[in-house]
């Protein structure tokens, strides 16, 4: 077939000068609502995220055997010599690092002694662990533990402090109004 055989081809449409049909729905812009997971749902996707972190924890491994099997001897050098720094400074501040996050727990666990520093050395330091992203993981079944041996060191859970003035007494803040309706009745 010839150009000139060929029947004329219709050019293709463009999506953004048709409009919809009346009769369709509008397309899906809201966000359906949150729902929160039930505790199959919970548990299911918990146990996922345990296997993905295994797994890739797994193959950084592997990736960094690979990386160790085919540096030179100078690659070698500077790998140990960072990998001690980072052990050293790692040894140095993890326990500073416990320290204040076992602070902060017992804190909102509702400590009321005088001297957290000192329930801070009765965690079992081999019970936790400080993760790359800064956790410390087992802290809070520690926590959990010292306060069911020393019920009487903690009260009720710590709330937030808001930082705002409270009038005298404890009663409701006055508004802009009152407070100038207050200033006009003062000088009368």
């Amino acid at each position: 077939m010839t150009t000139e055989d060929k029947p004329p081809v219709d050019p293709p449409e463009d999506p953004k000068d048709t409009d919809p049909p009346a009769d369709d729905p509008k397309p899906d812009d809201e966000p359906e609502p949150y729902r929160a997971p039930d505790a199959a749902e919970w548990d299911r996707v918990q146990k996922a995220l345990k296997r993905a972190n295994t797994e890739a924890a797994t193959r950084k491994k592997e990736l960094a055997d690979l990386r160790k099997k085919s540096e030179t001897t100078d690659e070698t050098k500077v790998r140990e010599a960072t990998e001690k720094a980072e052990t050293e400074v790692r040894g140095k501040l993890e326990p500073v690092i416990i320290g204040l996050r076992a602070e902060s727990k017992f804190a909102a666990a509702g400590f009321k002694g005088k001297n957290v520093a000192s329930m801070v050395r009765l965690l079992d330091r081999d019970a936790l662990k400080l993760t790359d992203e800064g956790d410390v993981e087992g802290l809070d079944a520690e926590v959990k533990r010292l306060k069911g041996e020393y019920p009487d060191l903690f009260g009720k859970p710590a709330g937030r402090a808001d930082g705002a003035d409270k009038p005298p007494g404890g009663g409701k803040p006055k508004s802009t109004a009152e407070k100038i309706a207050a200033l006009i009745h003062a000088e009368d």
